[in-house]
């Protein structure tokens, strides 16, 4: 370790008596944190041992805020590592109050208490990780001074935070929750990333890990604002990633394990939140929407692109019930008089499916009022009607035909 020597010693004071202390663990204390004079005081105990090391304990310091309010301070020496380590403060209650100290899963620390951006960390030896693309050994636990509070990172989320996100220094910033259990995974979130623009603007992100995948992912900027203000997270009905943010043309994604689509030519289970740059803002895809939009249309990815405004109802003259509608920004029309860009995929109740509307049928169907005009809701996706290749559209009201040689589009 940093701190070699030889000495050993008996410190004495009359609140703390006389404790011994020795090697790797008294050099620290000299070495590294002033002795008796600084921060953490007298030993309040012998060398004691402890699986993998040894440890005494130290009057200083306290945590006076938060949940885990306490006096005290350990040095531990850790055999596997080699050296000896400090904890304290309120990093040091969490650690004995929450994951039981030294002899708890998270195991004896591998350093001492390193500065962060906003606050201070320990690492720690356990726990581990084997699947979902971040293996590793290790865990965390943080200071938030933003909140006063120490929160704890473990396992795979914890591998996660610093393999591909550089820990507090990166743009996830420090934790700002303890590992939450949830249906189906665990959770933590975190100080950064901010969203600016559209409707659900805010601060944070979030690492949730999918027991059904076996792997972490993570949502931030306004797609993790639409996941926690407008789809209730990961307790709510999109239930946890299924992906973190994957860029595609036009903006990112992530997906969700729910909602589901048993109805209709489309089902499936699967959400998703993208965002959309030119935009400047993340909308929801879900249920039967959603299975049209990856089936037919490719999602994010595809020939429809990415949404330009979340799920909301629309309204025919055909039914009492309204529908169920999300804009996209492909695709083309370059047939006068139908020149556009966009397409949508409908929920139609009465029909009980979900049905896109694309290119010039789209740009038609929009020149004849849509939804709430004369052909009301679609009854199904775009079909190849005839062996020349023609594409047709049938709606509540009428149809709508495309011709391959002309480019152009019939209404009836």
């Amino acid at each position: 370790g940093p701190y070699t020597g030889f000495n050993s010693a008996i410190l004495y004071s009359p609140t703390t008596g006389a404790n011994a202390m020795k090697g790797c663990i008294f050099q620290t204390y000299i070495q590294a944190l002033q002795g008796p004079a600084g921060f953490l005081g007298f030993p309040t105990s012998d060398e004691l041992p402890i699986t993998g090391g040894s440890y005494n304990t130290f009057a200083a310091t306290g945590c006076n805020a938060g949940p885990y309010v306490g006096s005290g301070a350990q040095i531990y020496w850790n055999a596997a590592a080699g050296a000896a380590y400090e904890v304290h403060g309120c990093i040091d209650q969490l650690y004995l109050q929450r994951v039981n100290g030294g002899t708890g899963a998270f195991g004896l620390p591998t350093s001492s208490q390193l500065a962060a951006p906003g606050g201070a960390y320990n690492t720690f030896a356990g726990t581990g990780c084997t699947v979902g693309g971040y293996p590793g050994t290790g865990a965390g636990i943080y200071y938030n001074a933003s909140d006063g509070t120490p929160y704890e990172v473990h396992g795979c989320i914890y591998q996660m935070y610093n393999q591909a996100l550089s820990g507090p220094s990166g743009s996830f910033g420090l934790p700002t929750s303890d590992q939450t259990s949830v249906a189906g995974g665990a959770y933590n979130t975190f100080a950064g990333t901010g969203c600016s623009s559209g409707s659900y603007q805010g601060n944070g992100a979030g690492i949730f890990y999918n027991n059904a995948n076996g792997a972490p992912y993570e949502v931030h900027g306004c797609i993790y604002q639409v996941y926690l203000q407008a789809e209730g997270g990961p307790g709510g009905a999109f239930g946890l990633p299924a992906s973190s943010q994957i860029a595609v043309a036009g903006g990112s994604y992530n997906s969700f394990t729910g909602t589901s689509c048993t109805v209709g030519e489309y089902q499936g289970t699967g959400s998703a939140i993208v965002y959309n740059t030119s935009a400047g803002a993340a909308f929801g895809v879900q249920g039967c929407i959603y299975q049209a939009y990856y089936q037919a249309g490719g999602g994010p990815g595809g020939s429809f692109g990415v949404p330009t405004s979340g799920e909301h109802t629309i309204t025919s003259g055909y039914s009492l019930v309204p529908g169920r509608i999300n804009t996209f920004t492909g695709t083309n029309c370059n047939s006068v008089p139908n020149v556009g860009t966009g397409s949508a995929v409908y929920y139609n109740p009465t029909a009980g499916s979900a049905f896109a509307v694309e290119g010039c049928i789209y740009q038609a169907f929009l020149g004849a009022g849509g939804a709430s005009g004369a052909l009301g809701l679609p009854v199904s996706s775009e079909f190849t009607n005839d062996s020349a290749g023609d594409r047709q559209s049938d709606f509540e009201g009428g149809y709508i035909i495309w011709n391959r040689a002309t480019g152009q589009t019939s209404v009836y």
